[in-house]
């Protein structure tokens, strides 16, 4: 493992995904909790919204990485096969970078799937709902669609894209919108692809892709360090969007979300 197996399994690792799980749980009953609604909430409560987005961007780069290193699996299970091999030989081990049995399979589970941080954020979603019954299911999914469209509208509009000042902004954003669309599609009952969903997913996508950078820009999140009064309009955009064209000349049809 680059970097050594602490290191896999502090920041990188089970309890990073313990902790992403445990805040966005919280971050989920904050933003829907009575007696706002998921929009009032995320223009009274930016600074929670904007954690949001971090724990989603962090799971999306974290999988990132994973997919891009498939041997990892292979490699944690020489790894134990040489703990076990050590330790039937009596050799000293380093106390400090030995996994515990417990630590190892959970870790051995993690790694096995596709997507780990994604599969855990996504299992604490819809666990959230269903724990949370008295809680109509439409501010779950609410907040999420919102979110997605905030997304959105700063991609698609020169106005909002022209304050990104570097690429890792605009992978920041799509990161983002990806991952709430995800979570909307694990927790609403017709999922995000029905015609019937809130998030228009056939339009998404923010124009062409971005080259990925060398290196993570510190300033990943300034997609959401705008003011207070442009977040408000961004959601109530999101919300109500601007009739398009074809609209405009009084044709038929249902308008898109977007």
């Amino acid at each position: 493992f680059p970097g050594g197996v602490g290191e896999v399994r502090g920041a990188g690792g089970t309890s990073s995904a313990l902790s992403a799980e445990n805040a966005l749980r919280s971050l989920l009953e904050a933003l829907t909790s009575p007696p706002y609604a998921p929009t009032q909430h995320l223009e009274r409560e930016q600074a929670l919204a904007k954690q949001f987005a971090e724990i989603l961007h962090f799971t999306l780069s974290f999988d990132e990485l994973k997919m891009t290193n498939p041997a990892i699996q292979n490699d944690f299970s020489y790894y134990r096969r040489t703990i076990s091999r050590n330790r039937i030989n009596n050799l000293q081990l380093d106390a400090e970078s030995e996994v515990n049995n417990e630590m190892a399979n959970r870790m051995s589970l993690f790694y096995a799937e596709a997507t780990p941080m994604l599969k855990t954020l996504s299992n604490a979603t819809t666990k959230f709902v269903s724990e949370n019954k008295t809680l109509p299911i439409e501010d779950t999914t609410d907040c999420l669609s919102t979110m997605a469209c905030v997304c959105r509208v700063m991609l698609e509009t020169p106005e909002y894209r022209s304050r990104f000042t570097n690429t890792e902004t605009l992978l920041f954003c799509m990161r983002v919108m990806v991952g709430v669309i995800i979570l909307y599609d694990h927790v609403h009952p017709v999922g995000a692809f029905a015609k019937t969903s809130k998030i228009d997913v056939s339009g998404h996508g923010g124009g062409e892709h971005p080259s990925h950078p060398s290196h993570p820009s510190q300033h990943s999140s300034d997609a959401w360090n705008v003011p207070c009064g442009d977040i408000s309009e961004l959601v109530q955009r999101g919300i109500h969007p601007l009739p398009s064209s074809e609209e405009e000349d009084g044709e038929e049809g249902d308008r898109p979300l977007w």
